[in-house]
């Protein structure tokens, strides 16, 4: 867990050591809306931001299918950033750890609860058959990062 107060200079940084091609990032529409500026600035590709509607009844099968159909050519060594709430970093967790049998993952929780929880405890999964979190894994992310100005503003 890296708490920083610039998560653009410390996720660069991290990401050094993968290929532009490597690179994917999971988003929910308001996470893409809001971090859209910094995907371009990356350099990442259109075609690798991966964008899910948002909302818990998203957390399904469906994503995380439509995650493993978005890969374009990912490699064993791909890195999949999930950027967004608990439905995003669980999501992206289980479908990082089930794909090519695990793909790097790091997590960048923009919730409270995200950030207590979904992102860093390890614990990946959907919703299934109407039951939350009824199918998923344990899988430590390699990175989670956490702004430091988000938790300094907290009453």
């Amino acid at each position: 867990i890296i708490f920083t107060r610039d998560i653009r200079a410390d996720l660069q940084l991290k990401l050094a050591d993968f290929g532009i091609a490597d690179i994917f990032v999971l988003v929910d529409n308001n996470s893409r809306n809001f971090c859209q500026r910094s995907f371009e600035d990356f350099g990442i590709p259109e075609e690798h931001i991966i964008t899910i509607p948002e909302g818990e009844h998203h957390k399904s099968l469906e994503s995380v299918a439509e995650i493993w159909q978005s890969d374009q050519g990912a490699r064993r060594n791909a890195v999949l950033v999930n950027v967004g709430g608990g439905v995003i970093t669980d999501l992206g967790g289980f479908a990082a750890s089930c794909f090519k049998r695990g793909i790097h993952c790091v997590n960048i929780p923009t919730t409270l609860l995200a950030q207590i929880d979904a992102s860093v405890g390890g614990k990946t999964g959907f919703d299934f058959n109407g039951l939350k979190n009824e199918i998923g894994s344990f899988a430590i992310p390699d990175w989670v990062l956490i702004d430091n100005h988000f938790l300094a503003t907290l009453p």
